[in-house]
């Protein structure tokens, strides 16, 4: 009599392996996407996805920027920004997305208190209209008040940003702030500043 031999139980190893194998296979394709992405970003101008980038990179993680490194000239806007309404705090940071790590967009931190005395913070990003390509035109010349509705970028922890964005000379200003009672303080300040 032939006596039946089980047959040999599957060894999730080889399941495993498999799995392993093809994770590293994405993660080095999505390390080496990144990197062209990088790669080709060098000296290209400011698209909108990459201003949406930098929006996020500045809120997110502005405690880690690299102080400016004066590429260029990074005045303020004019009018209630050089007030006493709106204080800023000492120095800029600097942003870049180029490969060469050249800043191309400098990071103001700023402050303005609403009608409560509540403290809102801000960011001010400024960005030389040379660096802006065709794909995200300049916004159109004007100030904080006069250039129309904030656009909204939401972030993973569930914070909303206010965006207002226009352009002084040959300066694009880009102003961040949490959506709500900082874009009433900081429309107020600056009302209040060139009154």
């Amino acid at each position: 009599t032939r006596v039946a031999v089980p047959a040999p139980a599957i060894s999730p190893r080889p399941a495993r392996r498999r799995a392993l194998a093809t994770f590293a296979a994405a993660s080095l394709l999505a390390g080496a996407a990144l990197w062209t992405w990088i790669w080709s970003a060098q000296g290209q101008p400011f698209d909108a996805e990459q201003f949406k980038l930098a929006v996020r990179t500045a809120w997110d993680r502005q405690d880690e920027l690299p102080a400016f490194d004066g590429s260029f000239e990074a005045d303020l806007p004019q009018g209630g920004w050089r007030s006493n309404r709106v204080e800023f705090a000492e120095g800029s940071w600097g942003y870049s997305s180029a490969r060469d790590g050249a800043h191309r967009v400098a990071v103001r931190r700023f402050s303005v208190w609403g009608e409560t005395r509540q403290r809102h913070d801000g960011l001010l990003l400024i960005v030389p209209v040379s660096d802006v390509g065709d794909e995200a035109l300049p916004p159109p010349q004007g100030n904080y008040l006069s250039s129309g509705r904030a656009h909204y970028v939401d972030l993973p922890d569930g914070t909303s940003l206010a965006v207002v964005s226009w352009q002084e000379s040959n300066r694009v200003y880009l102003c961040i702030l949490p959506r709500g009672r900082s874009e009433e303080a900081l429309r107020g300040a600056l009302q209040l500043g060139v009154s």
